[in-house]
Parts: structure tokens; C-alpha cells; sequence
């Protein structure tokens, strides 16, 4: 009934109200702008539409909560089946192609069909319908911070936002066809992310693919927004893949310099969040100097140096062929952090450092759950779904120890997937820094963003989660992730304000280089959740 009802007035706007308004202005795509008028008040709408976007996430989150508490028998059987069953679709979507069984794919649909089952049982069987209650309309608004903005995007077969704030003003914003704007948006982040370390300006004639998604996606919404540095922004759809951050304005501005961005996996995520932040110091666990075993058989031919001189060069936080390479500045990473944190929260409060062989996928799943921040510096990994019946949360995930080397069956495989990662407690953790590559990604599903790691540690009750929108650089990140913690353990700043001094400070360094600031190098990284 809530899509429904969305849909029909999404309807209504496309096609009633805005065509003549193309019509009168000479065909250019304008913003409708609701000013709140009698005929048509929108806090309802926006209400529903708040209330449907993220309904599974939320259920998934609800259903982990309740799970780290005291359960019954039948719910720890049922728990075990889930997992079970999750582990194995990951065991067998992992398999290189010429080692699937003949009848892989009936596999697959029948391991989903166990375990979306048991799933379900659980669910009921936990009583969710009762704490699944969304927010109304003065409390979504109520939550958002004193002075700031809430913009929320909504995608089908067109394009519209919402924006909000805390005085009650609401607006829906009309921005085009969907398809137009996606294609907008990938030959941006395309050229953004292939000029790693390109210089201000090329060609002339090169096509300004900022300039256009700006106008489309962004500049509509000035008006609402201006003034307003902190921005809970809630994108859908391929719009998850874009880190607002890397855009420059008019002016050629980026609008890391305008706003502090903080990401909402739905947009009744931030009513969670209490007025005041509780949070002190706490245990740290830091993962870093990952030994992914030896080379695979596809490059045992390559010399030694020849193979170490390639994985420098590259110096990506991804896959190399079939090979996952070392990464040498995760050890500095790892080592600095956790310095930084005996010496901010004294040589008592426990800390880990998981490094080389012991990092492995089985070790990292019974350590999690025992620490308050989690940084974990290591490749990353998204994959898109092969199958249209594959479980989504299976394409994204961390590499761990000796992923490299060919497991026995029944063993972790060294991929710590989405998946697997949903169904851990992490409630007691403040923070999760995923230090690697395209760890915010993950496949599509309208109304729920992206099927990503960084969903799947906030599902699993993680505070904030900064993720990741891109390969990322191995010493780039590591310099950035040294600043971040500096200035929020050292200099006592706040998550969000701490990611973006960090992304500042390296922005100007470029700049002052000569290069256009070289947001390649910084604007991958995105915090969701808590941000104080």
C-alpha cells in the first residue's frame, strides 16, 4: 500500500505537473518545488515513502538485535540453519568456474530456498511486526540536527528528491529520467577515477561530465540547502555508487568544501541516534599485513621480482588477475593506528593487531564481535551477481588470509562475504572502518540501496560504517586513514568531522601540488550512521 500510493503520486508529479511546466519554460527539466500549499501537502507522502525504502534492511537489523539477545532453542536452531546455508551459497559461488558441479545452479536456487525459508521461520518466530514501527512525520523531522538538511532519493523510472529540515520545510524535486542521469553518473565517476593523479585540466574538448551531473542531480536542490553544512543523504539506486563529495559546483567548488556528508542506509535511520552521544573510548581491533598465501597457478610463472614489481606499480587495494597481492602499507596502517590509540586511550584498554597468517576468515568472525572500533585494512572486493536468483549479499566482501591458496572443503574459503558478516553481533562496536576496496558497493535492489558491505556491518548493529565507493590506493589510504584517526582520537573530533578534515587536508595538499585536488586519492570514502 505504502509503494503504492508513492507511486501514484510520483504519477501524478511526472506527468501532470511537470510536462506543461517543460512547456511553458521551452523544454528545459524543471524542479518541482511543493511549498507546502493547502492542495497539496506533503508531509504524508514523504512519511510513507520514508516508511517503505529500507523495510528489509530494517528487518534484517531488527531481526540481528534481537538475535544477541537471550534466545529459545528452536530460534538457535533456526539461527543455525541460516547460517549454515549462508555459508555454503558463499563456498559455492566462490568456486572458479571450472570447478562448479555440473548442477551448479540448481544448487544455488535450492541453498537460497533453504535458507530464505528458515529465515522467514525465524522471523516470525522473533515477533518482529511489533518493533518494526516507522517513525511519523515530527519525529523523522525532530531527529534531523539543528540545522542541517535531509535529502532523500528516490529512483524508478525517473529521478526525485526529497529534501527536509528541522524548521518542518519539505520539498519534492523532480530531476529527470532515470537511464539519462545513470549514464550521467558513470561516465563521471569513469573519468574521475581513471585521472588518478591527472592534472587540473586536459583537452578543451573533453565533455564535462561534472558540470552535467551537477546540474541534474545537485543544483535543483541548491536553493534548499544553501547554508546548511551537514547533509543526511540518503541515495537510491545507482545514485548509491556516487559519493556526493568528489562533485564541484559553479564555481568549481567541491562540495566536501560546502557540506559534511553523513549517509543513512534509509531515511528513518537517523531517529535511532539519541540527542546526546554516549560514546567513550573503547577496545580497538585493527587488521592490516593480510598474508593472502602464495601466488595462485596462473602466475607461478612469473619471477618473484617481476610479480612484487607489478603489485607496487599497481598499488590498488584489489585484486591482481586472480591474485590477491600484499599490501605493504596496511602493516605501517595497522601498527600507527593502533599506537595512536594506546597513546589517546591508555595501554589498559584492550587492543588487537591481526596481521600475516592469523588473519584468517574463521579467526576474524570470532574477533569481531569482541571490539568497540574495528579498523580492518585489506582488499575488498564486489563482484556483480551472476544470477539473477544469487544472493546478493555473496558478490561483496573482505579478503582475508591465504585466499590465495586452494581450500579444503568444509573450510572458510579466506572471502568474509556481505553475507556472512549480517549474521554477526556487533552491537557493541561504535565503529567500523573498512580500510579497502569498494566496500560500499553492492548490487541494486530498488527501495533498499546498495547490497554492500557496509549494509551488512550496519545490519549487523555497527554504529557508523566508513566504506569505501571505488579501488582505492594502498598508500593514499593509508595516509588518509592516519589523518582520520589523528584528528578524531587526537584531536578529539567527531566521526564525521574527523573523515572530513582528513579528506580536506588531502584535498589542498593536491591542490597545492597543481592537480585539481585529486579526489580520486580521498573521495571514495563515505561515513554512514553515527556521526558525532
Amino acid at each position: 500500500m505504502i509503494h503504492a500510493r508513492f507511486i501514484a503520486l510520483l504519477s501524478v508529479l511526472s506527468f501532470a505537473a511537470i510536462l506543461p511546466a517543460q512547456e511553458a519554460s521551452g523544454g528545459t527539466t524543471p524542479s518541482l518545488v511543493n511549498t507546502q500549499s493547502p492542495e497539496l501537502d506533503l508531509r504524508e507522502d514523504f512519511t510513507l515513502c520514508a516508511a517503505w525504502k529500507g523495510q528489509a534492511t530494517r528487518i534484517q537489523a531488527a531481526s540481528t538485535l534481537v538475535l544477541s539477545k537471550e534466545r529459545t532453542p528452536e530460534q538457535n536452531k533456526l539461527m543455525g540453519a541460516v547460517q549454515i546455508a549462508s555459508k555454503s551459497l558463499s563456498t559455492l559461488v566462490n568456486l572458479p568456474a571450472s570447478k562448479r558441479p555440473e548442477d551448479f545452479e540448481e544448487q544455488l536456487v535450492a541453498l537460497r530456498k533453504e535458507r530464505q525459508e528458515n529465515e522467514r521461520a525465524l522471523n516470525r518466530s522473533l515477533g518482529l511486526d511489533a518493533i518494526m514501527a516507522t517513525p511519523n512525520f515530527e519525529t523523522l523531522i525532530a531527529a534531523i540536527p539543528e540545522g542541517a538538511a535531509m535529502v532523500d532519493y528516490y529512483v524508478n523510472d525517473h529521478l526525485f528528491a526529497w529534501t527536509a529540515n528541522t524548521e518542518g520545510e519539505i520539498r519534492l524535486h523532480y530531476l529527470g529520467e532515470a537511464d539519462e542521469v545513470k549514464e550521467m553518473s558513470e561516465a563521471f565517476l569513469s573519468d574521475l577515477i581513471s585521472r588518478r593523479g591527472a592534472e587540473g585540466l586536459s583537452m578543451e574538448d573533453a565533455p564535462d561530465f561534472n558540470a552535467k551531473l551537477y546540474e541534474k542531480i545537485w543544483k535543483p536542490l541548491k536553493e534548499d540547502l544553501t547554508g546548511r553544512e551537514q547533509i543526511l543523504l540518503c541515495p537510491d539506486g545507482f545514485l548509491g555508487k556516487l559519493p556526493f563529495a568528489v562533485l564541484q559546483d559553479e564555481e568549481g567548488t567541491y562540495l566536501l568544501e560546502r557540506h559534511d556528508f553523513i549517509y543513512l542506509e534509509d531515511p528513518t535511520a537517523h531517529v535511532k541516534w539519541p540527542k546526546e552521544v554516549t560514546v567513550s573510548d573503547g577496545s580497538l581491533l585493527a587488521v592490516g599485513n593480510v598474508d593472502y598465501g602464495k601466488k595462485p597457478r596462473a602466475l607461478e610463472s612469473t619471477k618473484e621480482q617481476d610479480y612484487l614489481a607489478m603489485a607496487r606499480n599497481i598499488d590498488l587495494r584489489a585484486a591482481m588477475d586472480t591474485a590477491w597481492i600484499p599490501l605493504e602499507a596496511t602493516k605501517v596502517e595497522a601498527r600507527v593506528i593502533a599506537g595512536m590509540h594506546a597513546f589517546t586511550s591508555g595501554e589498559d584498554v584492550p587492543r588487537g593487531i591481526l596481521s600475516e597468517e592469523r588473519a584468517t576468515e574463521t579467526r576474524l568472525k570470532e574477533e569481531l564481535p569482541r571490539y568497540n572500533f574495528i579498523h580492518i585494512a585489506t582488499h575488498g572486493f564486489f563482484n556483480p551477481p551472476e544470477l539473477d536468483n544469487q544472493l546478493p549479499g555473496l558478490s561483496a566482501g573482505l579478503v582475508c588470509a591465504n585466499a590465495n591458496e586452494e581450500q579444503e572443503e568444509g573450510q572458510d574459503d579466506g572471502l568474509l562475504t556481505a553475507e556472512e558478516v549480517s549474521y554477526l553481533d556487533l552491537h557493541d562496536c561504535y565503529m567500523v572502518v573498512l580500510s579497502a576496496c569498494e566496500t560500499a558497493l553492492g548490487s541494486v535492489q530498488a527501495g533498499e540501496g546498495l547490497q554492500s558491505l557496509r549494509r551488512a556491518f550496519t545490519i549487523a548493529g555497527a554504529d557508523s560504517v566508513i566504506s569505501s565507493m571505488w579501488k582505492v590506493g594502498d598508500e593514499s589510504t593509508a595516509e588518509l586513514m592516519k589523518s582520520f584517526y589523528e584528528n578524531m582520537w587526537v584531536k578529539k573530533q567527531g566521526r564525521s568531522e574527523a573523515l572530513r578534515n582528513a579528506q580536506l587536508s588531502m584535498l589542498n595538499h593536491w591542490r597545492d601540488n597543481g592537480t585539481d585536488g585529486w579526489p580520486s586519492t580521498w573521495g571514495a570514502f563515505v561515513l554512514a550512521g553515527e556521526w558525532r
